[in-house]
């Protein structure tokens, strides 16, 4: 990129990483299959594995799809400037609903044959989500403003209010995204996830193109609505299939979600005390509330 090669530096940076991190890791655990493995095993797999597979595919299509529309309908300015708001807002929460997801299956198929410990982790891995995750997506909406000028500097403010909207889609995915997909899996019912994903092809872009009439601010607002309908079809799907309850889903996150909005209230009061007018005092003053919205909280 510093000399010059544009968008293809990142292409090859990111060809050159996963070739770097293959051969890394093949060296450290020193794997080398000694067989193309049983035919039956592998036909148990991909049983199982296949819709799965299919339903990434198909939601990771739909999920590229405002980026194709900003990029077809609105300007480049705009397109990079609702990834970066995209990215800023969502890489941490992200990367943690990942990570629980990560760390419940396992856990969950200790138990596979037991729908009520399956349940119970739900309800627990609910509950533990929204206290950790969704602070985090709150925070990073109400410093958006210092955290852009200090990070990016004066000319990307106007991704502020991109960053605000979305962050009601990471909040969404906060409250259950990262333990839904585990819960499925551990209940062996792997073809919902091609339901879920069929409901993201359909919604998500619809979400997109009707905002999209409203330019870069009503696509934000599609994404973020689209957050809200996926979560609750989401949890529809558990209620029809494994007979989670509505009321049980209030119940759970009532407690959370209030505490969360004393986080966002007092967080809001905080605002009055960031200056833009130095980037180091913006700095040190944002660090400084967060720091406090976080004892508070």
């Amino acid at each position: 990129a510093i000399h010059g090669y544009g968008a293809y530096s990142i292409i090859w940076g990111l060809l050159f990483a996963n070739i770097i991190a293959f051969i890394v890791i093949s060296a450290v655990s020193r794997f080398i299959p000694n067989s193309l493995g049983s035919v039956t095993l592998m036909g148990e797999l991909l049983s199982f594995g296949a819709w799965v597979s299919v339903g990434r595919m198909l939601g990771t299509a739909a999920g590229q799809f405002d980026r194709f529309l900003i990029g077809k309908i609105l300007t480049e300015k705009d397109l990079g400037g609702y990834h970066i708001a995209t990215r800023l807002t969502m890489a941490v929460p992200g990367l943690l609903t990942s990570l629980i997801d990560q760390v419940l299956l396992p856990l969950y198929a200790a138990s596979k044959n037991d729908a009520a410990i399956i349940e119970r982790g739900y309800w627990k891995g609910l509950q533990y989500s929204i206290i950790f995750i969704v602070p985090i997506s709150l925070t990073i909406a109400v410093y958006a403003k210092p955290l852009v000028f200090i990070i990016l500097g004066k000319d990307w403010m106007y991704i502020v209010p991109i960053i605000q909207i979305i962050s009601i889609f990471s909040v969404c995915q906060g409250m259950g995204g990262g333990i839904f997909a585990s819960a499925i899996y551990a209940s062996g019912l792997p073809k919902l996830t091609s339901i879920i994903n069929l409901f993201r092809i359909i919604a998500l872009p619809s979400c997109v193109i009707a905002g999209s009439q409203w330019g870069i601010m009503g696509v934000a607002w599609g994404v973020a609505v689209y957050g809200i309908m996926g979560r609750i079809f989401n949890q529809w799907l558990l209620k029809v299939y494994l007979g989670y309850r509505f009321v049980a889903f209030f119940q759970v996150i009532a407690r959370p979600i209030c505490a969360n909005l004393c986080l966002l209230f007092f967080g809001l009061i905080c605002q009055f005390f960031i200056s833009l007018a130095n980037p180091t005092r913006a700095g040190i003053a944002t660090l400084v509330c967060a720091s406090t919205s976080t004892v508070f909280y």
